[in-house]
C-alpha cells in the first residue's frame, strides 16, 4: 500500500515538473511567432514587399527565351 503512494507521488510530481517544462518552451514559441508576424506586417507595409515584387516583375518580363528551343 505504501509503495502505491509513493508510485502515485512520483506520477504527479514527473507531472507537475513536466508542466513546468512545456511552459517556457510554448512562450519562447508563442514569442517568436509574434515577432515574425510583426516583422512581415512591418516590411509588407513599409514597401519593402512591393519592391521586391516589382524587381520580379521585372525579371520575367524581361526575359526572352531562346529562338528555336523547344515548346510552345
Amino acid at each position: 500500500m505504501n509503495l502505491l503512494k509513493n508510485y502515485y507521488r512520483h506520477i504527479e510530481l514527473s507531472l507537475t515538473r513536466r508542466k513546468g517544462m512545456d511552459k517556457p518552451i510554448f512562450l519562447v514559441a508563442s514569442l517568436t511567432l509574434a515577432i515574425m508576424f510583426v516583422m512581415a506586417y512591418y516590411l509588407a507595409t513599409t514597401g519593402w514587399m512591393d519592391g521586391i515584387g516589382e524587381m520580379l516583375n521585372n525579371m520575367v518580363e524581361d526575359y526572352q527565351p531562346d529562338p528555336g528551343g523547344s515548346g510552345g
